[in-house]
Protein backbone atom coordinates (compact mmCIF):
# COMPACT_ATOMS: atom_id res chain seq x y z
CA UNK A 1 0.00 0.00 0.00
CA UNK A 2 1.54 3.37 -1.11
CA UNK A 3 2.11 5.53 1.84
CA UNK A 4 0.38 9.79 0.92
CA UNK A 5 2.56 11.03 3.74
CA UNK A 6 3.02 14.62 2.85
CA UNK A 7 4.83 17.30 5.11
CA UNK A 8 4.48 20.66 5.81
CA UNK A 9 7.49 22.65 7.40
CA UNK A 10 7.04 26.17 7.74
CA UNK A 11 9.14 28.65 9.72
CA UNK A 12 7.18 31.62 11.06
CA UNK A 13 10.46 34.09 11.24
CA UNK A 14 11.15 33.14 7.29
CA UNK A 15 7.25 33.47 6.45
CA UNK A 16 7.35 37.07 8.30
CA UNK A 17 10.50 37.86 6.61
CA UNK A 18 8.71 37.15 2.85
CA UNK A 19 5.37 39.33 3.69
CA UNK A 20 7.41 42.22 5.45
CA UNK A 21 9.82 42.17 2.26
CA UNK A 22 6.36 41.83 -0.14
CA UNK A 23 5.30 44.95 1.96
CA UNK A 24 8.29 47.00 1.52
CA UNK A 25 8.50 46.12 -2.02
CA UNK A 26 4.74 46.62 -2.88
CA UNK A 27 5.25 50.39 -1.24
CA UNK A 28 8.39 51.17 -3.35
CA UNK A 29 6.04 50.00 -6.40
CA UNK A 30 3.27 52.18 -5.34
CA UNK A 31 5.57 54.52 -4.68
CA UNK A 32 7.14 54.60 -8.74
CA UNK A 33 3.87 54.29 -10.00
CA UNK A 34 2.55 57.57 -8.39
CA UNK A 35 5.61 59.32 -9.80
CA UNK A 36 4.81 57.68 -13.20
CA UNK A 37 1.14 59.20 -12.87
CA UNK A 38 2.23 62.74 -11.94
CA UNK A 39 5.11 62.41 -14.67
CA UNK A 40 2.20 61.01 -17.39
CA UNK A 41 1.00 63.47 -20.32
CA UNK A 42 -2.38 62.67 -20.62
CA UNK A 43 -3.22 60.31 -17.42
CA UNK A 44 -6.51 63.17 -16.37
CA UNK A 45 -7.97 63.22 -20.11
CA UNK A 46 -11.11 63.46 -18.64
CA UNK A 47 -10.46 66.22 -16.46
CA UNK A 48 -10.71 69.68 -18.14
CA UNK A 49 -7.57 70.66 -16.87
CA UNK A 50 -6.23 67.34 -17.61
CA UNK A 51 -2.39 67.23 -16.84
CA UNK A 52 -0.92 67.74 -13.88
CA UNK A 53 1.65 70.51 -14.44
CA UNK A 54 4.36 69.95 -12.32
CA UNK A 55 8.06 71.64 -12.55
CA UNK A 56 9.31 68.68 -10.69
CA UNK A 57 9.11 70.05 -7.12
CA UNK A 58 5.47 67.41 -6.53
CA UNK A 59 7.85 64.47 -8.15
CA UNK A 60 10.64 64.95 -5.97
CA UNK A 61 8.96 65.78 -2.85
CA UNK A 62 7.63 62.22 -2.94
CA UNK A 63 8.62 60.85 0.47
CA UNK A 64 8.04 56.80 0.97
CA UNK A 65 8.56 55.79 4.95
CA UNK A 66 8.37 53.01 6.73
CA UNK A 67 7.84 53.91 10.83
CA UNK A 68 6.84 50.38 11.45
CA UNK A 69 6.77 46.86 9.81
CA UNK A 70 3.47 47.23 8.77
CA UNK A 71 3.03 50.59 7.79
CA UNK A 72 3.79 52.61 4.85
CA UNK A 73 3.37 56.68 4.91
CA UNK A 74 3.53 57.80 1.24
CA UNK A 75 3.26 61.87 0.71
CA UNK A 76 4.19 64.65 -0.74
CA UNK A 77 5.46 67.93 1.67
CA UNK A 78 4.60 70.37 -1.00
CA UNK A 79 1.80 72.69 0.19
CA UNK A 80 -0.08 72.77 -3.32
CA UNK A 81 -0.22 69.01 -3.46
CA UNK A 82 -3.78 68.64 -1.60
CA UNK A 83 -5.44 71.18 -4.20
CA UNK A 84 -3.54 69.22 -7.18
CA UNK A 85 -4.92 65.85 -5.89
CA UNK A 86 -8.13 67.28 -4.64
CA UNK A 87 -9.12 70.31 -6.68
CA UNK A 88 -10.16 73.39 -5.55
CA UNK A 89 -12.33 76.82 -6.12
CA UNK A 90 -10.45 79.46 -7.34
CA UNK A 91 -11.24 83.43 -6.44
CA UNK A 92 -13.46 84.19 -9.51
CA UNK A 93 -15.54 81.03 -8.20
CA UNK A 94 -14.10 78.51 -11.10
CA UNK A 95 -13.48 74.95 -10.14
CA UNK A 96 -10.46 73.14 -11.02
CA UNK A 97 -11.02 69.34 -10.61
CA UNK A 98 -8.60 67.23 -8.62
CA UNK A 99 -6.34 65.01 -10.56
CA UNK A 100 -6.06 61.94 -7.82
CA UNK A 101 -3.09 60.49 -8.53
CA UNK A 102 -2.91 58.51 -6.02
CA UNK A 103 -6.62 56.65 -6.97
CA UNK A 104 -4.81 56.20 -10.70
CA UNK A 105 -1.67 54.81 -9.31
CA UNK A 106 -3.41 52.13 -6.92
CA UNK A 107 -6.16 51.08 -9.85
CA UNK A 108 -2.82 50.71 -12.53
CA UNK A 109 -0.58 48.52 -9.43
CA UNK A 110 -3.17 46.61 -8.28
CA UNK A 111 -1.87 46.68 -4.78
CA UNK A 112 -3.33 43.65 -3.19
CA UNK A 113 -2.51 41.37 -6.04
CA UNK A 114 1.04 42.58 -6.52
CA UNK A 115 1.29 42.08 -2.34
CA UNK A 116 0.30 38.42 -2.70
CA UNK A 117 2.05 37.70 -5.69
CA UNK A 118 5.01 39.13 -4.22
CA UNK A 119 4.41 36.92 -0.93
CA UNK A 120 3.79 33.92 -3.13
CA UNK A 121 6.98 33.99 -5.19
CA UNK A 122 9.14 34.73 -2.15
CA UNK A 123 7.66 31.50 -0.22
CA UNK A 124 8.31 29.28 -3.48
Amino acid sequence: MMSNNHELRLNIAEVNEVIKQAFVETALLYSAKNTEVISEVGAFSSHPDSDIVDNGILRSRQTLDFPGNTEADLYWPVEYAAYVHEGYIRRNGTVVTGRPWTELAAERLDINQTFSTLVDEGLE
